[in-house]
């Protein structure tokens, strides 16, 4: 063998193990928890389907021994989706031929935590994102499931946002506030804290017959006397919760688990956590807050926000207000953040196929 031949053997040798050596890296979409609805939403005598982007799953319940799975909602014979499929014996059935999915064709992992079921395909953390006082009987809990018209960013954006009370309603500027910032298990989280000034407590009830903007006009020209306290806390990039703190003490713990179903749709698992004895502050504080965080923000989102586009992110932070430091870093974050779109979907099942068939990733 000649000098030529022999460097060039060399060199696809290393060609080839270079080749193997770089393995389809799983996209952070994929390893994070995502809520599939609240337990109490599910019927479990039937396969339910969801999905992530792009990524159409479908779950089924296995009543003999407690567990659920989740597979791709396309049917592995002839391609129809599994949405009429029946359970039997634990396995999900095909209704056109019949094809049986079991435990060992499920795809990625599913489980239920704090009365919501979750999907991850190899999830980064032992448990999804939790509730705060989740199991404190002294919190009452409220759930509400909503869809909004924009996308994860924007959601998040909004949420973090302290200038929404003193623009969109409350006409009160916050204060004192304190940005946190940090890693926890690789996850970055961000956490913002403020004071604002609380309502007298002269103000009439709020009714459900009357007009919520007509209710917000009259507080606002209310006296003020105390503050509140507000803590948000941002789990990138699905989860997000808040504390409210009264000027009395009690507090409001508002969690939200986002699920990305459209580039520009967005679903909101809310959990509304309550303490103390709310029979008297219920009309002034509980209705219009779930109605504000339930409604007003998907109105708000929805009808006003832009489609997620190029042009739009060569608009969007040139004009800046007080207060929104915290901000540019969710933008920042959301520099690695990948929708999983249809190549970003089929890449991940390539994957799945080489990992059950036992190929060297």
């Amino acid at each position: 063998m000649n000098k030529y031949n022999a460097y060039m053997m060399n060199t696809i040798f290393l060609l080839h193990l270079i080749c193997k050596s770089i393995s389809f890296t799983l996209p952070q979409v994929f390893r994070e928890w995502h809520c599939i609805n609240f337990v109490k939403n599910i019927d479990t005598s039937k396969p339910y389907p969801f999905q992530i982007g792009e990524l159409p799953l479908i779950s089924w319940y296995d009543n003999k021994f407690n567990k659920t799975y989740t597979t791709v909602n396309i049917c592995s014979h002839m391609g129809s989706k599994l949405d009429n499929s029946k359970i039997t014996n634990g396995c999900l059935v095909c209704p056109y031929h019949g094809i049986q999915y079991t435990e060992d064709k499920a795809f990625g992992k599913t489980i239920t935590y704090q009365d919501k079921l979750w999907w991850s395909y190899e999830p980064n953390t032992s448990n999804p994102p939790a509730t705060p006082f989740y199991n404190n009987k002294d919190y009452s809990t409220t759930n509400i499931c909503l869809d909004v018209d924009a996308n994860i960013m924007d959601c998040a954006l909004n949420i973090m946002d302290v200038n929404h009370k003193q623009y969109y309603n409350m006409l009160i500027p916050p204060n004192k506030i304190k940005k946190f910032k940090y890693l926890n298990k690789n996850k970055e989280i961000l956490g913002i804290s403020f004071r604002q000034k609380a309502l007298s407590n002269n103000v009439k009830e709020y009714d459900d017959d009357i007009d919520f903007y007509n209710y917000i006009n009259y507080i606002n020209y209310n006296k003020y006397y105390e503050y509140n306290k507000y803590y948000n806390m941002y789990n990138f990039p699905y989860n997000i919760w808040t504390r409210t703190r009264l000027a009395n003490k009690q507090q409001s713990i508002m969690n939200i688990d986002f699920r990305q179903i459209g580039l520009d749709k967005t679903r909101w698992f809310i959990t509304m956590k309550n303490n103390g004895d709310y029979r008297d502050t219920n009309n002034i504080f509980v209705k219009p807050f779930m109605y504000y965080y339930a409604n007003q923000y998907k109105e708000l989102l929805s009808n006003n926000q832009a489609l997620h586009t190029d042009l739009k992110k060569l608009v969007i932070r040139q004009e800046v207000l007080a207060n929104e430091n915290h901000l540019d870093d969710i933008y920042n974050m959301f520099e690695k953040y990948k929708y999983p779109d249809n190549n970003m979907v089929c890449n991940l099942y390539k994957y799945h196929k080489k990992k059950i068939n036992n190929f060297e990733l």
